[in-house]
């Protein structure tokens, strides 16, 4: 039960989701460098990530801004993506 609280916290804050994104990326070698806004660190992965990743980050980065800056609510749709997308991340070999 906690287990699946801590996911639904984790797909409906953008702060949270973001965060678990650099995470994954930093245990595969890319760390965001503290000067680089989230577009820029995005911005500079692409050529370095398989398509799937590229995606992935482009996209939780362009949910991020939405929902940070944006005052965007997640939809439901959002936070399924944002689900399979992290999954996708951990489970990158």
């Amino acid at each position: 039960y906690r287990a699946r609280l801590r996911r639904l916290e984790l797909v409906r804050s953008p702060i949270l989701f973001y965060q678990q994104m650099l995470v994954l990326l930093q245990q595969r070698g890319f760390e965001k460098p503290v000067a680089a806004t989230p577009s820029e660190f995005a911005h500079n992965l692409r050529a370095s990530l398989p398509g799937f990743a590229e995606e992935a980050v482009g996209k939780l980065t362009d949910l991020f801004y939405k929902a940070r800056f944006g005052h965007y609510v997640l939809t439901r749709e959002d936070q399924v993506y944002v689900a399979s997308a992290l999954s996708r991340l951990q489970r990158w070999k």
